[in-house]
């Protein structure tokens, strides 16, 4: 394979996208074959795997038997997971193991088959000190988010718990520290729980932003009550993760801003039967949720006012002036002294560097 001459390079090239016209008994062979074929190549051939033959079965790889998926992965994904940034076509190639199939109960048979020794592998180098050691968690950060937005974005058409998520939540607490992968542990906590709301409303013939609105205060009990399990169990430091956390969520959901303004005014009146100190806290993160302008985009593509809501976000924030504590009123200061309201949300991501220490 060292060489090839014009005729096997347009064989080759060709190979990937013949799966999808051969029939269902034999796919799965020649799957796999070409995978390992692909494999042989030399480095100069490199080209042929910009697109991993996954992506050419997308959408019917439920039709390929599960042992060969899960080894078409771990060439595909697998080996790339603690060496470079998994890209978008990596990540569709990762969701569409999932999403191919129809029960809930097949999901998660392909969770644990196919991408959990994905994730896996990623654990097994998780603390290891070796250049690029922080890709792992990169990738993980990536795979987890885009997955929970893949199940978000169907919430309204889907009929039962998102099982996949919450197997991917069990394997993340089971096998990393949650305060050190704060963000992302609860991020797909929250998503959980928020979907698991949404789910038990009969809102067929409702816009899902009606649905949304009138779910505000269950969201900001789930969100109150979360918000202090964490600061009981990991100190009250932990505030400002479990705010990225949650705008993470917030967004991932689409609410419109008029939404996340009833949600937060909820939160604050919930915040009276707390202690003093929980109290200050919820204020403070609602503060910090609130002070961020919503992007211009919304506000040229948005259908009204509630994407960006301005006057209730001036009113919410009045509302957290008016409270007694000076903590509070110091943050409040911080935040307008220091021009945020002027700047977008800055999403928390791990930071991937070269370590050579």
């Amino acid at each position: 394979m060292d060489d090839l001459n014009d005729d096997e390079v347009l064989i080759v090239r060709r190979l990937p996208y013949m799966a999808r016209s051969l029939p269902i008994t034999i796919r799965s062979d020649f799957c796999l074959k070409t995978q390992k074929l692909l494999g042989t190549l030399p480095p100069q051939c490199g080209m042929f795997l910009r697109m991993p033959l996954l992506k050419h079965l997308s959408g019917e790889l439920h039709l390929v038997n599960n042992d060969v998926i899960a080894e078409m992965i771990f060439e595909a994904i697998t080996k790339k997971m603690v060496c470079s940034k998994l890209n978008r076509m990596d990540l569709d190639v990762v969701s569409s193991c999932l999403s191919s199939w129809k029960s809930d109960q097949e999901r998660v048979e392909a969770f644990y088959k196919i991408l959990a020794p994905v994730l896996n592998a990623a654990f097994e180098v998780w603390d290891v000190k070796t250049v690029n050691f922080k890709m792992a968690r990169y990738n993980v950060d990536k795979i987890v988010n885009y997955i929970t937005q893949m199940y978000v974005r169907c919430w309204k058409t889907a009929s039962n718990p998102p099982f996949v998520l919450t197997a991917l939540l069990k394997g993340l607490k089971q096998n990393l520290s949650i305060k050190e992968n704060y963000v992302t542990i609860s991020h797909l906590q929250l998503a959980i729980e928020c979907f698991e709301i949404l789910l038990k409303v009969d809102g067929n013939e409702l816009d899902e932003d009606d649905i949304l609105e009138d779910n505000t205060l269950d969201i900001a009990k789930m969100c109150v009550r979360l918000f202090c399990d964490d600061l009981n169990s990991y100190g009250h430091h932990i505030w400002k993760l479990f705010y990225h956390a949650l705008q993470k969520t917030l967004d991932a959901f689409w609410m419109t801003k008029r939404t996340q303004h009833k949600i937060s005014n909820c939160m604050l009146d919930l915040s009276k039967d707390l202690s003093a100190d929980l109290d200050v806290l919820v204020h403070i993160l609602v503060l910090e949720l609130n002070f961020y302008k919503v992007d211009d985009i919304f506000g040229i593509f948005g259908s009204d006012d509630s994407c960006i809501d301005d006057d209730g976000r001036e009113q919410l924030l009045d509302r957290i002036k008016m409270h007694p504590s000076c903590e509070v009123k110091a943050n409040h200061s911080k935040l307008v002294l220091s021009h945020i309201s002027d700047s977008d949300y800055k999403e928390f991501l791990y930071n991937v560097h070269h370590d050579y220490s």
